[in-house]
C-alpha cells in the first residue's frame, strides 16, 4: 500500500467513483443527468447508420456506449482497466465534482476554421509560452531520450502483447492490396508525421475497408484503448458524420476517412507501430522489447455539445472540459492570478502538431503551492487522460510522474472561466504534457504528450541499448 501521501492514480475497478459537479465548489454533489430518450435511441437515416456503422464497426454498439444506465453517468472517467493487485486510493478524497451528464460532444469547425497543417519538424509556437506577470521559471525542457525509464516491460507488457496480437490478426485478413497500403517501413517518415486536421493519410481507411476487415481495425484499437478511451473514439467518430450534416459537407466529414497504418512488423520483440488518425483523432503506438510508448495521443471534439437532432446535447469531452473548469474555480484569488497565463485562449494547442513537444519553461501555478485537495484534484484531471489506455500502460505513466514529483507539476487556465467561451489549460510537469483548447467555446482539441517517450523515444534507445549495445540516449 502506498502512503497516504503519494500519488495513487485509483484506476483499478474497485476504487470509488468520484463524482463532481461543475459548479467549482469542493464537496457539493450534484444531481446526476439522465439519457435523453433521443439519445439511446438508434434514429437516423439510412445513410447516418451506415456512417455510424464505419465509426464503430457495427451501428448497434453506438448507442449502448453513449446511453448507458439511466443513474450512470456516461463518458465519465471510469477506472482503469483491472488490474491485479490492490492500490490505495487518493488520501484527501477528491471533492471535485463533474457533470453527470448522459450527453457529451459539440457543433462549429468548418473547413475554412481548420489550421493549416504544419509540418512535423516545425517549432511549437509560443504564443502561452511566458507567464504574465509571473516569476521566472526554471526551463521545462524534458532532457534527451533515454535519462528516464518509459513505461516498460513492468508496465505495458500485457498492452504490447495485445496489440501486436491483433495488429497481425489484422494484416493477415486483409488482401494483397489493402495490406500494403495498410503497412509501411518502420523507418518511414510517415511514422511521424501526425496531425489532427483532415487532409491526406498514409494507411488504409476504414472507408475501404469491408465489415470484417473493420471489425478487426476495432479489436485492435481496443487492445491499445481503455474500455474508456475507446468509448471516447467512438464518440469522436460518431460527431464527424454530426459535424457533416451541421456543414452540410457530409463527403468531406466522412467518419469512412480514417486510417490504421501499420509501420513495420507486429511482434514481441522487434520495433514496430501502429497509428490511427483522421479528423480530431491521432493514436500513435510504438511497440519494442514487450513495451509500448502511447504518445503523442490527440483527441478532438467539434461540435464539443451536439446544439440539435437525435444526439442533442451530446459531449464526447465533457469530462475534460468540466473538472479542468471546476478545478479553476476551486483555487482561491491568489492561487488564480498565478495560474492564469494569459486573458484570451490560443487559437490552438501551444505545441500543435510538433514532433516533440517543448516549452520554455513551467508557466502556471505549481502543485507544491496547492492544498491536498487541490492536488488530488489535479491528479484526478491527469487521470482522465492517463486512463484512456490500459491500465498497465496508465499506471506506467502515473509511476513515472509519481517519481518526477508531483509538486512540480503546474497548471495553467488562459482565457474565459465561462462555459461556451474560448479556454484553454495545461498540465505541464518534468515527464509529461496535457494541453486542452477550446476554440469558441464548443471546439474541443486536447492532447497527452510525453516528454521523453513520444513515438518511443526513450523505449526504442533503451531497447538498442540493451539489445544492440547502441549508446543510451541515442535515437535509432
Amino acid at each position: 500500500m502506498r502512503s497516504p501521501t503519494s500519488m495513487s492514480p485509483g484506476c483499478s475497478p474497485g476504487s470509488p467513483r468520484i463524482i463532481a459537479t461543475v459548479s467549482g465548489s469542493l464537496g457539493s454533489p450534484s444531481a446526476r443527468s439522465r439519457c435523453s430518450p433521443a439519445l439511446c435511441s438508434e434514429q437516423g437515416t439510412p445513410r447516418e447508420k451506415s456512417k455510424h456503422a464505419i465509426a464503430s464497426g457495427y451501428f448497434s454498439s453506438v448507442s449502448p456506449t453513449i446511453c448507458r444506465r439511466a443513474e450512470e453517468p456516461a463518458f465519465a472517467p471510469r477506472p482503469c482497466e483491472s488490474s491485479s493487485r490492490p492500490r490505495a486510493r487518493i488520501a484527501t478524497v477528491l471533492a471535485l465534482v463533474m457533470a453527470a451528464s448522459c450527453n457529451s460532444i459539440r457543433p462549429q469547425e468548418g473547413r475554412g476554421g481548420e489550421p493549416a497543417a504544419a509540418s512535423s519538424g516545425q517549432p511549437a509556437p509560443a504564443e502561452l509560452a511566458a507567464g504574465h506577470g509571473a516569476p521566472p521559471r526554471s526551463p521545462a525542457v524534458a532532457g534527451p531520450p533515454g535519462l528516464a525509464s518509459p513505461p516498460g516491460a513492468a508496465a505495458g507488457r500485457a498492452t504490447a502483447e495485445a496489440i501486436a496480437a491483433s495488429a497481425g490478426a489484422f494484416l493477415e485478413g486483409l488482401s494483397r492490396g489493402s495490406r500494403g497500403r495498410a503497412q509501411l517501413a518502420f523507418e518511414s517518415g510517415e511514422r511521424e508525421d501526425w496531425h489532427y486536421v483532415p487532409r491526406r493519410r498514409a494507411g488504409l481507411a476504414l472507408g475501404d475497408m469491408d465489415d470484417r476487415e473493420r471489425g478487426a481495425a476495432h479489436a485492435l484499437l481496443r487492445a491499445g484503448l481503455s474500455p474508456e478511451g475507446y468509448r471516447k473514439l467512438e464518440g469522436v467518430l460518431l460527431l464527424e458524420g454530426i459535424l457533416g450534416g451541421i456543414e452540410g459537407s457530409p463527403a468531406f466529414r466522412d467518419p469512412g476517412r480514417y486510417h490504421v497504418a501499420v509501420f513495420g512488423q507486429p511482434g514481441p520483440l522487434g520495433p514496430w507501430g501502429f497509428r490511427f488518425e483522421g479528423h480530431h483523432v491521432s493514436l500513435n503506438f510504438t511497440s519494442a522489447g514487450r513495451a509500448v510508448a502511447t504518445t503523442p495521443a490527440f483527441l478532438g471534439a467539434n461540435p464539443a455539445e451536439v446544439p440539435s437532432g437525435p444526439r442533442k446535447g451530446l459531449r464526447v469531452l465533457a469530462v475534460e472540459e468540466d473538472l479542468g473548469r471546476a478545478f479553476l474555480a476551486s483555487l482561491t484569488p491568489a492561487q488564480r492570478q498565478r495560474a492564469v497565463i494569459a486573458p484570451t485562449a490560443p487559437p490552438d494547442l501551444v505545441t500543435e502538431a510538433s514532433r516533440r513537444a517543448a516549452l520554455p519553461g513551467f508557466d502556471g501555478l505549481p502543485a507544491a503551492e496547492m492544498t491536498p485537495a487541490q492536488r488530488a484534484a489535479l491528479i484526478r484531471l491527469l487521470e482522465v487522460y492517463a486512463c484512456n489506455f490500459p491500465d498497465d500502460v496508465a499506471q506506467g505513466h502515473l509511476r513515472r510522474i509519481e517519481r518526477a514529483g508531483v509538486e512540480r507539476l503546474h497548471f495553467a487556465w488562459a482565457g474565459s472561466a465561462a462555459p461556451k467561451q474560448s479556454h484553454y489549460y495545461r498540465i505541464h510537469g518534468p515527464t509529461h504534457l496535457i494541453e486542452y483548447d477550446n476554440r469558441g467555446g464548443d471546439h474541443i482539441h486536447t492532447v497527452f504528450r510525453d516528454l521523453q517517450d513520444d513515438f518511443g523515444d526513450s523505449l526504442l534507445a533503451r531497447h538498442l541499448q540493451q539489445g544492440h549495445g547502441a549508446p543510451a540516449g541515442r535515437r535509432p
